[in-house]
């Protein structure tokens, strides 16, 4: 009886020695595409860029996980992921054990011109260069995180930091509009530099956002903090709950229409106030006010 409970113990440690050795072993894929300009990664892919004028894609993966990657261009975009739904229990276990290691899942991708970037998982853009493009879309889903991202735009970019997401020390330039969307528990740090840039930021998002433009417009919402400073012509703020602190970024004129909402603003010129009940506004400098609506809120001078 010993002796099967030895011989029983032995194969089962064969058994979990194979599947670590497979699960380490790697292999590399490569193959050419129809024209796209966007690119969606998702899982635990590490996604490189090499800018020419092919359109190609090198995977360099486990081979454990061959059968079960996605790589195929739709609508203009290449899609790089795992088939989650069909790798097996025993797998998955293998790869989130104590000891397991992370999955080898790369991709190095021959394009162009990046138009749109969307990250979802836990993915990774691993470019350190400037990322030029008429018109840019960034998307970071789920717990995503990019630092020093450097973008630079001639007619619009627009930057989508959703859930857990995180951008941080990375930096926006364009010619034409920046947006800027926060939502869920998103963190942003961003410099900027545009002609009208919009902030809109909601749920319990976190952006801070330092630059040049011509007029900045804040929408918030929801227990959200928006902290902005620089240069800037004109402010906008408009929106239900949120915290908003414009006080490092001086204006000429300001106009604030929010409800339950906190501002701090500095401006010179002109200050336009329409409050709805649980408002509280800041203000710095002298400007001349203009009330449309104060209705149980309130307003400090600073």
């Amino acid at each position: 009886m010993l002796k099967s409970v030895k011989n029983c113990f032995m194969a089962a440690a064969v058994l979990f020695s194979a599947a670590a050795v497979s699960t380490a072993q790697v292999r590399t894929i490569e193959h050419d595409y129809s024209a796209f300009d966007g690119i969606n990664a998702s899982n635990k892919f590490k996604v490189t860029v090499v800018f020419s004028e092919n359109y190609s894609a090198k995977l360099t993966i486990d081979d454990a996980l061959e059968s079960y990657v996605q790589c195929y261009v739709k609508g203009g975009q290449l899609y790089i992921g795992l088939d989650e739904k069909n790798i097996p229990k025993d797998l998955k276990k293998a790869y989130k054990g104590k000891n397991a290691s992370e999955p080898t899942l790369n991709a190095v991708v021959n394009m162009p011109v990046l138009n749109s970037l969307t990250l979802s998982d836990e993915a990774a853009f691993m470019n350190t260069s400037t990322i030029n493009s008429d018109n840019f879309t960034l998307t970071l889903n789920d717990e995503t995180s990019i630092t020093n991202l450097s973008i630079l735009a001639g007619k619009s970019a627009t930057l989508n930091v959703n859930k857990k997401a995180k951008l941080s020390s990375s930096s926006v330039k364009c010619d034409g509009d920046i947006a800027l969307n926060g939502d869920g528990k998103a963190s942003v740090t961003v410099e900027f530099i545009g002609n009208n840039v919009t902030l809109n930021n909601a749920g319990s998002a976190e952006i801070a956002a330092n630059g040049e433009c011509k007029k900045l417009s804040v929408n918030t919402s929801g227990s959200s903090k928006t902290t902005v400073s620089g240069k800037a012509e004109g402010l906008v703020v408009n929106g239900k709950g949120g915290k908003v602190d414009a006080s490092a970024l001086p204006v000429y004129d300001a106009a604030i229409a929010v409800t339950g909402s906190d501002v701090i603003v500095n401006a010179a010129n002109t200050l336009e106030l329409d409050l709805g009940r649980g408002a509280e506004i800041t203000y710095s400098d002298e400007p001349v006010i203009k009330i449309n609506k104060i209705q149980n809120a309130s307003v400090i001078r600073k």
